[in-house]
């Protein structure tokens, strides 16, 4: 349903790329969807180990989809007898998912989890996450190098935060002309994580290439790009569909007003 509304260029990964692509061209806007970042999974076998020891931490936080596909089946797999699922038995770990996207993949196994208001690492730390955390253990559910704001905010409040790295980002590979042909008929790009940012800056070594009109799914994440010498950066309330599509329409009505 695209119109002359603008066009987008949706950065983040699958699935999640396609489903805000879907709503971008609902609302009007011709989309450009290309990844920045391409998702691996780990082949450690530390991993078996500490999956089994999962149902004995006090809250689990799993903080993307990504981390939840890799995660769930191999703690099942480890642990079959005792699943780390909700409502099973008085012990049972407390969960937490960052966003709507990420619970939704852990029902897939069974599990129902808490999502914070602001679908974040500060809206973890704000609202889902308990007041008394000092002395309890926390399993992080994230990618190599992930969410460490989170962690360490935990860590400083007292918890025992260990991390359950089970995905890397690697960054995509354009070929260099077709890529600056689309780039010329980009009017905003959504960015989602820091990660995709190091990616774009990457890709984008010079100061003119960093004028690109950015929305960023959180102050975090927006700092970051400014620091990467990106100019024009714009903040959603959060990196979830809704919020990154209004946050665009916010953009391009001011540009144009």
């Amino acid at each position: 349903m695209a119109s002359d509304r603008g066009t987008v260029w949706v950065t983040r990964t699958e699935p999640g790329a396609s489903r805000l692509a879907a709503r971008l061209d609902s609302a009007g806007y011709r989309v450009v969807k290309r990844p920045l970042l391409c998702i691996e999974g780990c082949l450690d076998p530390e991993l078996s180990l500490l999956a089994r020891e999962a149902a004995s931490f006090d809250l689990i936080i799993a903080v993307s989809a990504h981390a939840v596909r890799f995660a769930l089946p191999l703690i099942l797999a480890q642990a079959p007898g005792q699943a780390p699922v909700p409502g099973k038995a008085s012990a049972a770990p407390r969960w937490i998912a960052v966003g709507a996207a990420t619970a939704k993949a852990l029902t897939q196994f069974g599990v129902q989890a808490e999502v914070p208001e602001a679908e974040s690492s500060e809206g973890i730390l704000s609202g889902a996450v308990p007041g008394e955390v000092s002395g309890r253990r926390v399993l992080m559910l994230c990618g190599v190098g992930g969410r460490r704001l989170l962690a360490r905010e935990l860590r400083r409040r007292g918890a025992e935060v260990v991390r359950f790295e089970v995905y890397r980002r690697v960054p995509a590979t354009f070929a260099a002309e077709p890529l600056a042909t689309e780039l010329a008929a980009v009017d905003v790009t959504l960015i989602a994580s820091a990660e995709a940012g190091d990616a774009l800056a990457h890709l984008l070594p010079s100061a003119g290439e960093r004028r690109l009109r950015l929305v960023a799914g959180s102050e975090r994440i927006a700092h970051e790009l400014t620091g990467l010498g990106f100019t024009a950066v714009a903040v959603a309330e959060g990196p979830g569909d809704h919020a990154m599509l209004a946050a665009t329409d916010r953009l391009l009505a001011d540009s144009d007003s």
